[in-house]
């Protein structure tokens, strides 16, 4: 994530304590958020597991997964130090933690985390591609849940919206997304598009589109191109992996091979 990218959401901490979306947010962003966090839940177990959450922002939802999850211990990384500044604030215990640290770079060992959290993050980054790899060495699953670029009313959003266009929000498709995956060494394990209401919409209009929203996530077709949101459970293809590395070993071994012939047949002449 590039300066320009976490600049606009230094600025809502600093103005507000927290983020737009999150904290004394109007009811439109309370409903999207709360559907995003039960939707993570859906995902899998989360008894018990080690979670590492990248561009955890002020930590609020870094929290409740925490709590709504029963999780072990989780770890919330975002380049904003304004925004980790407010989540250490709200830390409950010493198992929830918060550090200023790159999504794209993470300085931890291989199979630190059970689970990396992506919620929304990858689309403000510069190499989503090797931030999906990297976090696939530091946990063999991953959870990507990422605004629905199939939508097309999002993208008309994307290009209106004042808070969308500050806040540099983009959106990609599944299909973008899965191939990224596949690309790292990941296979797609599960996925759902979810969600319909607009973080930022009148009320009324909001609760309308709540009630819909069931109809309209169980609907084929209708899903893909009307929700939210595409979220995806990812995990390390260790099978694909060793492939790879077989083929490497392979290939230093062929070329040292090729050296010391060269070098024999170099002796010769």
């Amino acid at each position: 994530m590039s300066l320009r990218e976490y600049q606009p959401f230094d600025a809502d901490v600093e103005a507000n304590g927290t983020y737009q979306y999150s904290t004394g947010a109007r009811y439109s962003a309370v409903t999207a958020n709360a559907r995003l966090i039960d939707l993570a839940i859906e995902t899998m177990d989360w008894t018990g597991l080690r979670v590492l959450d990248v561009g955890c922002g002020d930590g609020e939802y870094t929290i409740e997964l925490y709590r709504r999850g029963n999780l072990r211990q989780i770890t919330g990384i975002d380049l904003s130090s304004k925004a980790i500044s407010a989540a250490i604030a709200r830390a409950p215990n010493r198992d929830v933690n918060f550090q200023v640290c790159s999504g794209s770079d993470l300085p931890f060992e291989r199979d630190s985390f059970d689970v990396v959290q992506f919620r929304g993050v990858l689309h403000h980054m510069d190499h989503p591609d090797l931030a999906i790899a990297d976090a696939l060495r530091v946990a063999r699953r991953v959870l990507i849940v990422e605004p629905n670029g199939w939508n097309p009313g999002l993208k008309i959003i994307e290009k209106l919206s004042p808070y969308h266009r500050e806040h540099n929000e983009q959106s990609f498709s599944s299909t973008r997304i899965n191939h990224w995956v596949k690309s790292q060494g990941g296979r797609v394990v599960w996925k759902k598009w979810a969600g319909f209401v607009p973080f930022f919409c009148p009320t009324g209009l909001a609760k309308l589109m709540k009630a819909l929203e069931p109809a309209v996530e169980w609907t084929p077709i209708v899903r893909q191109i009307s929700c939210a949101v595409y979220a995806i459970v990812a995990e390390r293809d260790d099978a694909d992996l060793v492939i790879r590395k077989l083929a490497f070993d392979h290939a230093a071994r062929q070329d040292a091979a090729d050296t010391h012939g060269d070098v024999r047949e170099s002796k010769a002449a």
